[in-house]
C-alpha cells in the first residue's frame, strides 16, 4: 500500500450512510486524513436511491465529521463529471456529468467542500478482476477514449498528494487510450471490439472523458523530495 500507516476499512466496517459507523470510526482512529473512497461505481446500477444514499448522503456525513473534528478530507471523484465531447479536460473545464453515478459524484464534490480542509481528485481506475477480464468477455470499444490508469497507479499518485499536503481539485490519470487500446496495453491478445454506438445503456456512451493532468506535473516538480517514477504514468 502506498499509505502504509493508513487504516483500511471496509463497508462492513464503515457504512458511510449510517452516522453511528461514523462516529466510531472517528471515536476509534482519532484521524488526521480520511480518504473517502466509497461509492457505488456502477453506471448502470438499478437503484438510484441507493446510489444517492451511498454516493450524495455518504460523502455529507463525512464532509460533516470532518469539519467537526478538523479533520482533512481527500474526496476521490470521477472523469465522468466531464461533458465527455472532445476530451484534455483540465480543472477548469465546463461540468456536465454522464448518468447518475457521475451526478451523484458531482454531488458529492460539493459536499465535500463543506470540509475544511479538502482535496478532490477527478480520477478513473482499473483492476483486472474488476473491469479487464468483464471487458475482454463481453467487448470492448474502440472508439471510446479515456485517462483510465491502473488503480496501483492511481493510489500512488493519491498518496503523493496526500503526503504533499496538496488541497483544491487535481485530475490524476494515464496516458489518452481507447479501452481497446488499454487491453492491448495490459497484455490482452483476442478480445470482442465494440463500437460505443452499440451501447444500450440509459444514456450515450460519452466519445473522449480524457483529462489533462498538466496541474498535477506541475505540482509535482514544485517538490522535488516527492518522488515519481513516470512507468507508473
Amino acid at each position: 500500500a502506498w499509505l502504509p500507516d493508513a487504516t483500511y476499512l471496509t463497508h462492513g466496517e464503515c457504512d458511510v450512510a449510517h452516522t453511528e459507523d461514523i462516529h466510531n470510526v472517528f471515536a476509534k482512529h482519532d484521524p488526521e486524513v480520511i480518504v473517502h473512497a466509497a461509492a457505488l461505481t456502477d453506471h448502470q446500477h438499478p437503484d438510484a436511491g441507493e446510489i444517492i444514499r451511498t454516493n450524495v448522503i455518504g460523502t455529507e456525513k463525512i464532509a460533516r465529521f470532518c469539519r467537526a473534528f478538523g479533520v482533512k478530507l481527500v474526496y476521490l471523484s470521477t472523469h465522468y463529471v466531464y461533458p465527455g465531447t472532445e476530451g484534455n479536460y483540465d480543472e477548469h473545464a465546463l461540468l456536465r456529468p454522464i448518468g447518475t453515478y457521475a451526478w451523484s459524484k458531482y454531488a458529492g464534490e460539493g459536499l465535500a467542500r463543506l470540509s475544511d480542509p479538502w482535496l478532490i481528485v477527478r480520477g478513473s481506475w482499473y483492476t483486472r478482476e474488476t473491469r479487464l477480464d468483464a471487458w475482454a468477455r463481453q467487448g470492448v470499444f474502440n472508439d471510446a477514449w479515456c485517462s483510465r490508469e491502473h488503480v496501483d497507479s492511481a493510489a500512488r499518485k493519491v498518496a503523493m498528494l496526500i503526503n504533499g499536503g496538496a488541497t483544491d481539485i487535481f485530475n490524476i490519470g494515464g496516458k489518452r487510450r481507447t479501452f481497446a487500446d488499454i487491453l492491448e496495453d495490459e497484455g490482452y491478445e483476442a478480445f470482442p471490439v465494440r463500437s460505443r454506438l452499440e451501447y444500450r445503456g440509459p444514456y450515450p456512451f460519452p466519445y473522449d472523458v480524457s483529462v489533462s493532468t498538466a496541474k498535477f506535473d506541475a505540482w509535482l516538480v514544485e517538490r522535488p523530495t516527492i518522488t515519481f517514477d513516470p512507468r507508473m504514468n
